[in-house]
């Protein structure tokens, strides 16, 4: 199993844009069920490049990182005004029905939902995300407390 941002880097190279977005988020769900193994890895991504740091956001997101992407989001100023397009693409996400593509759906929801004070249009989006075809996605859509920041 992969666990250092090397090997990480490593095994995305070959593969096409998607494929890696798809290998960063399950690699980080995988690591994220292991108590404190996600973590060093978000560590060494961040310590990179602009395209590292982007992918320890994603592996941020998909483990459920809160901390980690709270202390990024704070970077980034105001909430957005509106949040409609965001969570579009957390129904175009959630609505594919594969692994990696849901986990990217409850990370996103998730992290609106904490940036903007979980509205209602948000936590909807989250509650349909508890009946995705995937158990690994559901369940992680049922650990989302919504109203929890």
């Amino acid at each position: 199993m992969i666990s250092t941002a090397d090997d990480l880097l490593v095994a995305l190279e070959p593969l096409p844009h998607a494929a890696r977005l798809r290998h960063t988020a399950v690699t980080a769900h995988r690591l994220a069920a292991r108590d404190g193994a996600l973590r060093p890895l978000l560590t060494a991504l961040d310590a990179r490049a602009p395209y590292e740091r982007r992918l320890a956001a994603l592996a941020a997101l998909t483990g459920r990182d809160i901390e980690h992407l709270a202390a990024r989001l704070g970077d980034y100023g105001d909430p957005m005004a509106d949040p409609a397009a965001a969570l579009a693409a957390v129904g175009r996400l959630g609505g594919d029905g594969g692994l990696a593509a849901g986990l990217l759906a409850v990370g996103l929801a998730t992290a609106i939902g904490i940036r903007q004070n979980w509205p209602d249009s948000c936590s909807a989006a989250l509650v349909a995300l508890r009946r995705h075809p995937e158990p690994e996605v559901r369940e992680a859509a049922y650990a989302t407390v919504v109203g929890e920041s």
